[in-house]
């Protein structure tokens, strides 16, 4: 009878073992949301330079990570003149519509064709509620005559 007691619990405990190596792997992080936005640009005495925009938000445990990849393309590459003066792009994350932390980078990108750069930053501190990345650029076109232009970017889709 002590046997056949010590053969079940044996028993027992190789299958709650084998249960326990057998669990579901730790959740790895969600993946980013994203939300692209374009624009043709129209430049003097050249082609039109297209720019994509493409602005993420990803939560990291209790922070948020904000993305936003700039492809630049569809330049006439035969001129070393860049395309813009400046190319000042914003991005920041908001909380129910409401801006919470900016930071803006001057984008040389925009002046090079079939180029892409990648911006990041992250949220600290309270991240709780719902989310997103959003941004607009001021871009002042070279030799065209006219101050920078607002474009406002579509914000990422919320993240909680």
């Amino acid at each position: 009878m002590r046997k056949k007691i010590a053969s079940m619990l044996v028993t027992l405990a190789a299958t709650v073992g084998a249960g326990v190596a057998m669990a579901a792997p730790a959740e790895a992080a969600p993946a980013p949301v994203c939300q692209s936005s374009a624009r043709n640009f129209d430049l003097p005495n050249r082609g039109d330079v297209k720019i994509t925009i493409t602005l993420c938000i990803q939560r990291q445990g209790a922070y948020l990570r904000h993305t936003a990849k700039v492809q630049a393309y569809s330049w006439d590459s035969g001129r070393s003149a860049p395309a813009f003066n400046s190319f000042l792009f914003d991005m920041y994350g908001e909380r129910v519509d409401r801006r919470m932390t900016q930071k803006t980078w001057n984008v040389r990108t925009a002046s090079y064709p079939n180029s892409t750069d990648t911006f990041e930053y992250t949220t600290y501190g309270p991240t709780r509620g719902s989310w997103s990345t959003d941004g607009s650029v001021y871009a002042d076109i070279a030799n065209d005559g006219k101050g920078p232009v607002l474009w406002p970017l579509h914000g990422s889709p919320l993240v909680s």
